[in-house]
């Protein structure tokens, strides 16, 4: 064996002896051996005609440089060929075996990191070619000296001889003609690296198609050059391996075919000394272990050493195993990433795969649905074909989208593909099964827990898996990274973010659920997966919302698993409560109510009705109630609350004076404002002395009862307990809390109440931008903002502005709490008065009917937007001249304010106010005077002198008192 012997002499000899000669400063060297290397040296002729008279009874190996060797700087030059391949061989035919090293230089040709690189493998079984040759030439020998002493005619040496035959293909399938799509990218990206290297491998996901690929690469080379041999070597097991070898020699009539056992060798040697161009396909090599046994299984060959290897040859592999490719081709970057078809590839495919005359509605969309892989597009195809009297592509759709369980039927549905190797399954479950399978297989030989990992998965979302979850589970790092890594290898989960989350492509989650049921472990697994999100979900406060929305995904899905005797009902109760809680902080109300129900449901029969769990439970779902207009279940359910909660807990538990908050705000919610009020004045007082002045809880206490003063016509007291709340808030929870945020929503409002209209929408366009931001357009506390911004644009006169932000409030809260939500009423409530204002009456007095319908069925009679309702209707109904009606509906809503308001309601004046307009269109003068008189009075008392609301009280007295001739008066006023 030559490993890059000058046997010509090297024209970079000089570079030598140049180094040589600075070295021999310090140490006595002799540049005379660099000397005989030079082409041309006399010494070389005389060695090599020595040479010459022996060569004919050896055989040889001959190993060349792949690479330049890299020179110093201050020689002038990059790097140099130390001998070139036409100085390294001997050109002796058929007895010499020339490959080079990948990645190898003169320096590092014959130097070896470990004992199973594929390099020293191949210098190896090499080496090992030579000893057994010239064992078998000893045996021949021996065979052909009879006993006698005479000698019979010596036999031609079977590892010598070349087979008889022709260049061929060597290909066990026929080539896709008519069906074959796409893949340009990755045959140029073949051929390209095949120049550069003698191997390549192809590696992605069972099913993405690459054998297919490595086929019609096979053909193409084939095609190109017809004096190239062609093999194909199935892979996917030790046996398949030795099978395709023998197939190959039987048919190029390989000497010595008939012994089993030497046959690999045999066939490796003979295609390494081929004088003609050759390429292998080695096929589905997943599994590193046929390459390379373990110790257990060390009786077994490495196959990896009888992969040919060649000056005149290439190898291309294909494997669903990244890490298997990587170690078949020296870890020397040449895996190509094999991804699904693009959507045209896709849907072409398709349309090849399926009878022509079919139409091809829905192509596109189920392509996507089959994330463009080919094996599942085929197999969809082969279903429509087979039926297709009555099937078609738009039907298959429909069945694919309408059920998980009908997807993994029809992924399931085996058809039969001629041009896959016949122990690798058809299906896309079962060739991924084969994945998952070969990962166990893994992970009971090297103790590792793949596979455990997977099916963890399994139970979440198969998207943004954070890693965070992935280690609560396996704990150390190494192993967590290992497992992740050989998922990745294998294709079947990608990274995401960075690092920090995973995603499992989405057929395969399918199939790896599919997998645990078939083995009885989905039930385990669920459970499992149940117990560790169930720790890790965050309670939902806003700073844990980032958290909160990253596991809610994963968080579903476990619960959508459904309850099994594996599961904790606890933690199960656990998670739908802290979900539910978020759901309905992020406007989700429904997801909410559903999640807190199914929790109360367990806490209740597991812990019983009197049980803190129980009661914290029943206090969320209340709130969620509320949240969705059911004032009065809402009510009644945190009634029981604040009852059991004071019998249990006692008077002073904050979970005690939690409840009585929230009451407290149903019936502020319920217009009960003055016993609401009353309420909150001992809740703000309990956590003032218990939690202090600068605590969360407190501030939120103030921030409710401000509100109730609001209500309740207080304008001055709310206003000075708002602007505390909104700096408090600021100091202590920071500007983007949603608590500060809806302290300054609220304040705001105060501000326009009070006539501050530009202070107002000032503030409430920055609410509106935070809420849009941090919360997004569709949450309800950003459509309450837009609707608050609305109301002080009508107030401002922008009513245009007004109306068109009126309108997609109204749609929103339609969209997102549905018809009969309170919320939604009031959208249409104040989008009809702004109506009203632009002279659209009909339209106005029609949605104000619908609003008083509704209010009055959903609400009661006795709420105040029920009356608001009936005083807007009215005053539309004196706008059409409709004046008696209009006065009969007014004195109702007067009659209504000042019993449950009382005289002195903000609410209460604007009844009179409304009232008195009308007696004045009525022509009852001395009555409407008196009113107004009344109303000037009260709002004298309770707001500025310049507030838009007293000009207003003082124009409608001044028209009075002039229709009744008192000119004097009026001039004054």
């Amino acid at each position: 064996m030559f490993m890059a012997v000058p046997h010509k002499g090297s024209p970079n000899a000089d570079y030598a002896t140049i180094v040589t000669g600075i070295a021999r400063l310090a140490t006595p060297l002799s540049t005379g051996a660099l000397e005989q290397l030079k082409r041309g040296s006399k010494d070389l002729l005389d060695l090599s005609i020595r040479f010459g008279n022996i060569q004919d009874s050896l055989m040889f190996v001959t190993v060349l440089e792949a690479e330049s060797t890299p020179l110093a700087s201050w020689l002038g030059r990059g790097s140099v060929e130390v001998v070139p391949h036409e100085s390294a061989r001997l050109n002796l035919g058929k007895r010499e075996q020339v490959f080079s090293i990948a990645g190898a230089d003169h320096r590092t040709v014959c130097q070896f990191a470990r004992a199973n690189d594929a390099q020293f493998l191949q210098v190896a079984g090499a080496l090992e070619g030579l000893a057994e040759a010239a064992l078998d030439r000893q045996q021949q020998r021996r065979l052909q000296t009879k006993t006698d002493g005479d000698r019979v005619p010596p036999t031609s040496d079977p590892v010598d001889e070349t087979a008889r035959v022709q260049p061929c293909l060597i290909v066990p399938f026929e080539r896709d003609e008519n069906h074959f799509v796409g893949r340009d990218d990755v045959l140029e990206e073949i051929e390209r690296m095949l120049k550069q290297h003698p191997r390549a491998a192809l590696a992605g996901l069972g099913g993405i198609g690459k054998s297919q690929v490595a086929i019609e690469y096979a053909y193409r080379e084939k095609e190109r050059y017809p004096r190239k041999w062609v093999f194909w070597v199935h892979a996917s097991s030790h046996a398949r391996f030795c099978e395709s070898f023998a197939a190959i020699a039987e048919e190029v009539q390989l000497p010595g075919r008939e012994r089993p056992e030497k046959v690999n060798k045999l066939l490796c040697r003979w295609i390494q000394r081929l004088d003609t161009d050759w390429l292998m396909v080695i096929d589905n090599a997943d599994d590193s272990k046929v390459f390379w046994p373990s110790d257990e299984q060390a009786s077994t060959a490495r196959l990896a050493s009888y992969i040919p290897s060649s000056s005149r040859g290439k190898v291309l592999i294909t494997s669903r195993d990244e890490q298997a490719a990587n170690m078949l081709t020296d870890y020397s970057q040449q895996v190509i990433a094999v991804g699904p078809l693009s959507q045209t590839e896709a849907t072409e495919l398709l349309k090849t795969r399926t009878p022509s005359h079919l139409p091809l509605d829905g192509a596109e969309s189920l392509v996507e649905g089959l994330e463009r892989l080919p094996l599942a597009i085929m197999q969809a195809a082969a279903y429509i074909t087979v039926r297709k009297r009555r099937m078609t592509v738009l039907k298959y759709l429909d069945l694919f989208q309408a059920t998980l369980n009908n997807q993994t039927f029809l992924l399931k549905t085996d058809f039969r593909d001629r041009r896959r190797d016949s122990p690798v399954p058809d299906t896309v479950v079962a060739t991924w099964q084969l994945s998952f399978e070969l990962l166990q297989k893994e992970d009971e030989n090297e103790r590792t827990r793949v596979t455990d990992l997977l099916s963890f998965m399994a139970s979440f979302d198969r998207q943004g898996i954070p890693k965070d979850l992935l280690s609560h589970y396996l704990g150390l790092d190494l192993e967590l990274e290992h497992a992740l890594d050989r998922l990745m290898d294998f294709s079947l989960i990608k990274v995401e973010k960075g690092g920090e989350s995973f995603a499992i492509h989405r057929l395969v989650h399918l199939a790896t659920r599919e997998w645990l049921a078939q083995a009885g472990y989905r039930h385990k697994w669920a459970a499992v997966s149940l117990d560790h999100v169930a720790h890790s979900f965050p309670w939902p406060e806003f700073e844990n919302w980032t958290g909160c929305g990253t596991y809610l995904p994963h968080a579903t899905a476990v619960l959508e698993l459904g309850q099994s005797q594996e599961q904790n009902p606890l933690l199960r109760a656990k998670l739908l409560q802290a979900t539910g809680i978020y759901l309905g902080d992020s406007g989700e109300l429904k997801a909410a109510g559903h999640n807190l129900l199914e929790a109360w449901t367990i806490y209740r029969e597991t812990l019983g009705d009197e049980h803190p769990d129980t009661i914290s439970a029943m206090n969320s779902l209340a709130n969620t109630l509320r949240d969705k207009g059911k004032l009065d279940e809402a009510a009644s359910m945190q009634q029981q609350v604040l009852e059991k909660s004071q019998r249990i807990l006692g008077d002073e538990h904050p979970n005690t004076i939690s409840a009585m908050n929230n009451l407290a705000n149903f019936l502020s919610d319920k217009g009960k404002l003055d016993k609401a009020a009353s309420m909150q004045r001992q809740v703000l007082d309990k956590r003032q002395r218990i939690l202090g002045e600068e605590h969360p809880d407190t501030i939120s206490a103030m921030h409710n009862l401000a509100l109730t003063l609001s209500d309740q016509g207080k304008l001055d007291e709310a206003a000075s307990m708002q602007q505390q709340v909104l700096e408090k808030s600021q100091r202590i929870l920071g500007n983007e809390h949603p608590d500060t945020i809806s302290a300054m929503n609220n304040l705001a409002n105060s501000l326009r109440d009070k006539g501050k209209l530009d202070e107002a929408a000032s503030m409430q366009r920055q609410v509106l931008d935070k809420r849009q931001r941090i919360l997004g357009d569709e949450h309800p506390d950003t459509t309450t903002a837009m609707h608050n911004l609305a109301l002080t644009l009508s107030a401002q006169g922008k009513l245009d502005e007004a109306a068109s932000m009126q309108q997609q409030v109204l749609e929103k809260s339609q969209r997102i709490l549905g018809n009969e939500h309170p919320d939604t009423i009031t959208a249409m409530h104040n989008l009809a008065n702004t109506l009203r204002e632009q002279g659209k009456l009909d339209e106005a007095a029609s949605m104000q009917q619908q609003v008083l319908e509704k209010s009055q069925r959903i609400l009661g009679d006795e709420h105040p937007d029920t009356i608001a309702a009936m005083n807007n209707l009215a005053n539309s109904l004196r706008d059409k001249g409709k004046l008696d009606e209009a006065a009969s509906m007014q004195r109702q809503v007067l009659d209504k304010r000042q019993r449950i308001l009382g005289d002195e309601h903000p609410d209460t004046i604007t009844a009179m106010y409304n009232l008195a307009l009308t007696l004045s269109d009525q022509g009852k003068l001395d009555e409407a005077a008196s009113m107004q008189q009344q109303v000037l009075e009260k709002r004298r008392h309770m707001l500025d002198d310049e507030h838009p609301s007293i000009i207003s009280a003082m124009h409608n007295l001044v028209d009075t008192l002039s229709n009744q001739g008192k000119l004097d008066e009026a001039a004054s006023m």
